[in-house]
């Protein structure tokens, strides 16, 4: 196994570094708990020293290291922020800490074996998933510590029996520590790969949904989506004051533009006019629902335009201002699309048909047949202008 692989648990960086969010959030629970609980016990152990006479050979120490754990726990939340960022740090303060207590808590016994800090070697790294280098360097600096402190306090034989106890310890709690945390990351990679995939699938179902939505070559509302929110604001509006339009736009001699120019050429007179549209218009794809009643004025004043197919285009307008200004935004448009150039095209040219509502509520069918009948007028009288329905008309 690669060094680099063996730093990270048997995975390699780029694994660790993916899973880096999972391992930090897994660092702050763990560690916000260990110091809660350690300054918990230490206070427990604090008070019960003051009535047990068994523990109070340890009254100082537990008391020392309740103010010490106190300090960390205040720390951790008052700095809560930097906290969430660097759990790793509180985590190590915690280990050495808490290995600290094992080797002060040796003190009253010199003439006994250490029991506390065995136990807090092995089981104290395993909680926390960082780097193997490191958490190695911590088990073995605190396990120097131990047994140069048993030998200065303790006799030679207890020390010895201590320090070789605490030596095969320290290889025993890196093994371990490098086992469970293999597991755990073996565990965040699953939870990493799963959502992966839950983002895939969102990602795909949007674009699913958009496709579903929208015209491809365009960018605006397809046939189906468009013709179900034009039902659905004449069917919400029906108490609406504003002026309801529909306009059918057709780009003219579109045909010969494709057997001139090619389809790339069609294509680009496509994209002009839904810009051009978009620009004029200030088109707004619905994302809500279009509704006046009970809501602000705002929630009706949005245009909706589509692609119906081809080069025909259909643009729902609602205004304040009548007739006049739905007629002049569609000769602003025609007048835009007249100038507009797109290599090989020096301009384009479309007739436009309008129908207003009448009668709310209103249908998609009926309003599309009068704007097409006032689209056909537009052509038959020459092509490139505006005309508009009205009763006899068909």
């Amino acid at each position: 196994m690669k060094i680099r692989n063996f730093c990270y648990y048997g995975y390699s960086k780029e694994d660790y570094l993916t899973c880096s969010s999972l391992i930090l959030s897994n660092n702050y629970e763990t560690t916000k708990l260990v110091t809660f609980w350690s300054f918990l016990i230490f206070c427990i152990l604090s008070a019960l020293s003051l009535f047990l006479p068994i523990t109070t050979s340890f009254r100082g120490i537990y008391i020392s290291f309740s103010f010490i754990t106190g300090i960390l726990l205040l720390l951790f939340f008052i700095f809560s922020d930097f906290s969430q960022i660097h759990p790793l740090l509180f985590s190590y303060l915690q280990i050495i800490v808490l290995l600290s207590f094992g080797i002060v808590s040796t003190m009253p016994f010199s003439h006994e074996r250490a029991a506390i800090f065995p136990v807090m070697l092995v089981l104290l790294p395993v909680m926390f998933l960082d780097n193997m280098i490191r958490m190695s360097a911590i088990i073995s600096a605190m396990s120097l510590i131990f047994c140069l402190f048993s030998h200065a306090v303790k006799d030679f034989r207890v020390s010895s029996s201590d320090i070789y106890n605490i030596i095969v310890l320290t290889f025993v709690a890196i093994l371990i520590h490098y086992i469970i945390q293999n597991r755990k990351m073996n565990s965040l990679i699953h939870v990493r790969d799963t959502h992966i995939l839950i983002r895939k699938y969102q990602a795909a179902q949007n674009e699913l949904e958009i496709k579903a939505t929208f015209d491809s070559l365009s960018g605006l509302y397809n046939r189906s989506n468009f013709i179900s929110e034009t039902d659905r604001v004449l069917f919400e509006c029906n108490s609406c004051e504003r002026f309801i339009a529909l306009c059918i736009l057709d780009i003219d001699q579109f045909k010969a533009i494709n057997d001139t120019y090619g389809h790339q050429a069609g294509d680009a007179a496509i994209q002009i006019t839904a810009q051009k549209a978009d620009e004029i218009l200030h088109v707004i794809h619905l994302e809500e629902d279009c509704c006046c009643e009970g809501s602000s004025e705002t929630d009706c004043s949005r245009n909706i335009a589509g692609r119906l197919g081809g080069d025909e285009f259909i643009f729902l307008i609602m205004t304040e201002d009548g007739k006049d200004s739905v007629i002049n935004l569609m000769k602003n448009l025609l007048n835009e699309l007249n100038h507009a150039s797109a290599d090989p095209l020096k301009s384009l040219e479309a007739s436009i048909g309008i129908t207003s509502v009448s009668e709310i509520p209103s249908s998609f069918d009926i309003l599309y047949s009068q704007a097409d009948a006032a689209l056909y007028l537009a052509k038959k009288s020459g092509r490139n202008q505006i005309c508009v329905y009205h009763e006899g008309l068909s």
